[in-house]
């Protein structure tokens, strides 16, 4: 095509700026040539937008060319310039679409062995995720199932101590029974998950299994698990927690247990981020909460991974989950901007909010 000019609308500024394009024009190059013509050009950065369709409120790769985008449109191209940290609140809205009248989103804690640091993944996590105080009504519950497993250190697993004493927080432990899950029989698992399925208007959003390099998990009981939640269509997550404390080799050893249990459930499907899906029924990764330091070689490991556990559960989860897990993850703000940053995950969260699976 010969060169043209569109007209784009700068959302924050209230602007309609007239952008010459040809076929190889890319979004990012509309976006750039927007900010740069805008009246507040010395206060932003084109790293901070992204443009949608308008018909659509679709989200455009920053890669895609604008014949491509042409090409896909049944009328003309439409376009608007948003901000990115505005899609939080717009994800928010979508969301609420999927969520029954009076549900409130409730945190559970994990059963977590004191000595083991890196467990602190689903505290620290829990805490980012507590919804604002105006997101919470006492009709109703949703919660996640969490338990960990004991390094070969210590004896029974010991109760975690819950971080806050905030009573918008719903704690079902899974390990109320006298004996730590180490000792837990099938008929156990069993039971523990259908006294929380029984609570009055409960909703279990997702089971997450922490396991250290160093742990003595029993795998028979590990699968024993999979096979109570998955039969309850409870999505899973097999979590190797403090993946920089122990051996390449142990923690090598806990991620090909954790993928054969899957593999026993779902074939695996992908494999991104470090993350490893088994289509919607489960998923798992290593994560690291805290920096770890070795110090004879002067290395310092940053946290990891714990922005892609919530993203990968938010991916696999079906539409009134989601919602739920949104509004959860909606406070966490390093876990929304390094979703913006990343770009076409948050496409793919939008566009499934939308209904464009």
């Amino acid at each position: 095509m010969e060169s043209a000019t569109i007209e784009v609308r700068f959302k924050q500024t209230g602007e309609t700026i007239s952008v010459p394009v040809s076929s190889t024009s890319t979004m990012k190059d509309i976006i750039k040539y927007v900010c740069k013509e805008s009246v507040c050009r010395e206060e932003i950065d084109y790293n901070n937008y992204y443009l949608i369709l308008l018909n659509n409120q679709e989200m455009l790769d920053d890669d895609k060319t604008f014949e491509e985008i042409q090409a896909i449109s049944r009328e003309n191209p439409d376009f608007q310039l948003c901000m990115k940290t505005a899609i939080r609140e717009q994800i928010m809205r979508l969301a609420r679409r999927y969520v029954r009248p009076g549900l409130v989103e409730r945190v559970v804690y994990p059963q977590i062995p004191v000595d083991d640091a890196a467990s602190r993944i689903i505290i620290e996590s829990n805490e980012n995720l507590q919804p604002s105080t105006h997101e919470t009504d006492a009709s109703h519950e949703s919660n996640a199932v969490l338990c960990t497993t004991q390094s070969n250190t210590e004896g029974d697993s010991t109760p975690a101590i819950s971080p806050t004493s905030s009573d918008t927080l719903k704690h079902y432990p899974m390990s109320e029974l006298p004996k730590g899950f180490e000792r837990w029989t099938q008929e156990d698992i069993r039971g523990s998950l259908e006294m929380i399925l029984k609570k009055p208007k409960s909703d279990v959003l997702c089971m997450i299994y922490c396991a250290s390099p160093s742990s003595s998990a029993n795998t028979e009981q590990i699968k024993w698990l999979l096979k109570e939640c998955m039969s309850k269509q409870i999505f899973c997550a097999l979590v190797c927690t403090n993946k920089w404390a122990g051996s390449r080799e142990q923690r090598d050893a806990v991620m090909k247990d954790f993928q054969r249990l899957l593999e026993d459930r779902h074939p695996k499907t992908r494999e991104e981020n470090d993350v490893i899906y088994f289509g919607n029924m489960g998923l798992c990764t290593a994560v690291n909460s805290e920096r770890f330091i070795i110090q004879e070689l002067n290395i310092i490991l940053q946290p990891s991974g714990i922005d892609e556990l919530i993203l990968g559960i938010m991916q696999s989860l079906d539409d009134e989950k989601l919602a739920q897990w949104c509004m959860l993850a909606f406070e966490n703000k390093s876990f929304w901007k390094n979703l913006f940053v990343s770009g076409k995950p948050i496409k793919r969260l939008w566009n499934k909010l939308l209904g464009k699976k």
